[in-house]
């Protein structure tokens, strides 16, 4: 799909006859996610009773074991910065009702910080294990690009 790339807040203001602004770039957030978080490993289980999947998310909510994806209906309240993306087409962040398939950790922020509601579960993929399945890679090519040396001939 992509990342998110927009502008938040647009600001300039003069200085000296001159008009400066300022813009962040995060760079490198997608390797050092794979290196700091786990991932799902092993066979998942399948859900797609609502109260099932209700429960088991509040479990994970409370423990945190486990990793998975939940597929439901929900209520995004009107947000300057909607928390959760959906494919039409495009990558996009509504507000209002809204059906698609989140992470936990993507669902469970959006419930907390943003006041998103579920209306139904629909369905449910957990993994019961979890691993940094890429940790040791993305150190190793970070190691290599830091370590690289270049010859200007």
């Amino acid at each position: 799909c992509g990342g998110r790339t927009e502008v938040f807040k647009t600001h300039l203001k003069p200085n000296k006859n001159k008009i400066v602004g300022f813009h962040m770039d995060f760079n490198s957030l997608y390797p050092s996610q794979m290196i700091d978080n786990d991932f799902p490993i092993g066979a998942p289980e399948f859900y797609t009773d609502a109260e099932t999947i209700k429960f088991n998310f509040k479990v994970w909510q409370r423990h945190k074991k486990g990793l998975g994806f939940i597929k439901a209906k929900i209520f995004i309240p009107d947000c300057k910065i909607p928390p959760l993306p959906i494919k039409k087409g495009k990558l996009v962040f509504p507000c209002g009702y809204v059906v698609g398939t989140w992470t936990y950790n993507e669902l469970a922020h959006a419930i907390e910080k943003y006041n998103v509601e579920v209306i139904e579960y629909l369905e449910q993929i957990h993994f019961c294990t979890t691993f940094k399945v890429f940790k040791n890679l993305i150190q190793k090519m970070s190691d290599r690009l830091n370590n690289r040396t270049f010859h200007l001939n």
